[in-house]
């Protein structure tokens, strides 16, 4: 009875051993996240937000707060879209330039192949 029992605590050990070793290797590779947050002061005020949020004053001088986070979503899509806009003017140009590169190549085969 006692073999069974070990015989058994063996074969689960074997099994559960290597996929307690994939989960660790899943923790390592997925990325840290780290949180960027740093205290603002405004008018004596101390506000804890994310690096890039402003603080602004609403309703005239009366209120001090962090920008709603519709309009820091907005924000932070419209510079995306700015950023995206640019990328892909460079990729236009690359892209131009491989076809004046792809013409030329193809211009040096037909006058190498009949110079031969």
């Amino acid at each position: 009875m006692k073999r069974i029992k070990n015989s058994l605590f063996l074969v689960l050990f074997l099994l559960i051993c290597p996929f307690s070793l994939i989960a660790q290797e899943n923790k390592k590779q997925e990325p840290e996240v780290v949180d960027k947050t740093v205290i603002k002061v405004m008018s004596g005020h101390k506000f804890k937000v994310p690096e890039d949020l402003p603080i602004v004053k609403k309703h005239g001088s009366r209120s001090i707060e962090p920008m709603p986070v519709y309009e820091y979503i907005d924000l932070k899509y419209t510079k995306l879209e700015i950023r995206l806009k640019a990328i892909e003017e460079v990729l236009k140009k690359l892209e131009d330039q491989i076809n004046l590169i792809k013409e030329d190549m193809q211009s040096l085969k037909k006058e190498d192949f009949l110079q031969k």
